[in-house]
């Protein structure tokens, strides 16, 4: 005889069997399966069983469920399988819609990896790339650990950088970053573009199209490498990722520019009144916090600035950054942002140095895409690259002005009042004249020469001077002035070296700038 119910409990007696069964579920497929099909009802069936005792017994009964996969059940949990995103899962199971949670994905289509799918924000599908919550998770890491990921996805997480490269790099994405202060309020910024490029490429992120409340804070870094506190790919001498102790897309990472660009105001001091009676001196420490409120012509001052092609423009857009030298943006296409170092100072003011050698820090025996792109830091040793030389120069008259400093601290300068480099089909031939200054005239030899490097050879020597000298230039057969040479640390005569023909030994510094003809 058997008896069901709803729970397990069992009694024996001489004759009779009672037995009653409560089922569930195996847990992980409780936690994975269930949540995306739905079940049919349990079926019941008990074969006969007989026994025969003469005192009371107790029986334990196990059972084990299965899930029998068929029909429409087993088309989801293939389809489940090869989902890249949770926009996939979102679009092949419509019933996950609103169910946040984690979920296996397949960025590649064979590796699985664990995410977090936001299915609610904003039409759901969301894959979350990055999540901070509660500071559980250490983000000062390095480059591996950020390439491969860290963290758990039901918390704190970065997805990893070879996997968005691999979710962003095949179809178009769009960004949407939410985000929460301590007080509650939330806010969000929305991009309509989105991705980043391969390891080789440093995980260069592209993106636009900002949309939401939040502000757009992130579409200066386009076009920025990804960093980390072993692999320095931003645009300074000192690494942004120690400085921040993090990683990311960063451009330069000082003291945002606002204070050097503003005219501050004087200070209006207020302090209510104090009655000190003591028996022996008394120190009081007083702090005061700057607080900055752009409005009216500060305001307009910053959005000038987010335009200009130069450090010339910069000066005459906003006049009172004469005097201070620096890092500035420039857009020499008026698109694409640039870091350049600015020299507001000398002669005027509104220099765009195109070259800067003071210590030896940076290789100048490049190739020629390198030398396209430029190389090197705006506050270090750099080439700001031929590309940018030639889009500043090919639509405006210039002139060029080079700063000399030997090793006895003499200083003298060379200055003409026409320079311009052509384009790239023109292998970036090169325009000069009109000498004036101290430290001799040892450009002009090389006014309608092309650009070599090591990689491609348009010297008119027979042998490469590019390679014979070590360095990137306008070489004739091959020069008066090699200023992109191997740096020594002292001053050596050798033609091997940071030279101009006129001071005939190696040189401590040099610099190259550019400025608009007035």
């Amino acid at each position: 005889m058997g008896c069901f119910a709803s729970m397990f409990f069992v009694f024996g007696l001489v004759d009779c069997f009672v037995l009653v069964i409560a089922v569930e579920p195996h847990s992980k497929i409780k936690g994975n399966v269930e949540s995306l099909l739905e079940l049919t009802p349990w079926n019941w069936k008990h074969l006969n069983t007989s026994i025969k005792v003469d005192s009371p017994i107790t029986v334990d009964v196990a059972l084990t469920s299965h899930y029998k996969l068929t029909g429409k059940h087993l088309n989801k949990f293939f389809k489940l399988q090869t989902q890249t995103d949770c926009a996939s899962i979102l679009k092949a199971i419509p019933n996950t819609k609103g169910r946040d949670g984690v979920y296996t994905i397949y960025p590649d289509m064979k590796t699985r990896k664990l995410v977090y799918c936001d299915m609610t924000t904003d039409g759901g599908g969301w894959t979350v790339i990055l999540n901070r919550m509660e500071g559980s998770v250490d983000f000062y890491r390095s480059w591996q650990t950020y390439k491969e990921g860290f963290g758990k996805a039901d918390g704190e997480y970065w997805l990893g950088n070879e996997d968005i490269h691999l979710l962003t790099s095949r179809t178009k994405n769009e960004l949407r970053i939410d985000l929460q202060k301590f007080s509650g309020e939330k806010a969000y910024a929305k991009y309509s573009n989105f991705s980043i490029g391969s390891e080789s490429e440093k995980y260069k992120i592209a993106i636009g199209g900002y949309s939401g409340n939040a502000g757009d804070s992130l579409s200066d870094n386009n076009g920025l490498k990804f960093s980390t506190k072993d692999q320095d790919n931003d645009a300074m001498v000192k690494s942004c990722a120690v400085v921040h102790q993090g990683a990311w897309w960063f451009g330069a990472c000082s003291r945002n520019s606002v204070e050097s660009v503003l005219m501050k105001s004087s200070w209006t001091w207020k302090h209510l009144n104090s009655s000190f009676k003591v028996d022996s001196p008394v120190t009081v420490d007083v702090s005061l916090t700057s607080h900055y409120r752009l409005t009216g012509k500060h305001l307009n001052k910053i959005l000038r600035l987010k335009k200009q092609k130069d450090c010339a423009s910069i000066l005459k857009t906003i006049p009172n950054t004469k005097g201070r030298d620096g890092v500035y943006t420039i857009y020499p296409d008026m698109k694409t942002k640039k870091l350049v170092y600015c020299d507001m100072t000398t002669d005027g003011g509104g220099w765009t140095v195109i070259l800067n050698r003071m210590d030896g820090s940076v290789d100048f025996y490049r190739s020629w895409q390198t030398y396209k792109e430029g190389f090197g830091k705006a506050d270090g040793e750099y080439w700001l690259g031929n590309e940018d030389i030639h889009l500043l120069t090919s639509k405006t008259k210039n002139e060029l002005r080079v700063d000399l400093q030997r090793f006895s601290g003499k200083k003298p300068y060379a200055k003409y009042s026409k320079f311009s480099v052509g384009s790239e089909s023109e292998k970036y031939k090169l325009t000069v004249g009109g000498y004036s200054g101290n430290a001799g005239n040892s450009l002009s030899y090389h006014n309608g020469m092309k650009f070599s490097t090591k990689d491609q050879d348009n010297d008119t020597w027979d042998k490469s001077c590019a390679v014979e000298h070590q360095a990137g230039g306008w070489f004739f057969d091959c020069f008066n002035n090699n200023l992109n040479g191997l740096y020594h640390k002292s001053a050596v005569k050798t033609w091997n070296g940071v030279i101009w023909y006129h001071v005939t030994v190696s040189l401590k510094g040099a610099r190259m700038m550019i400025r608009t003809s007035v």
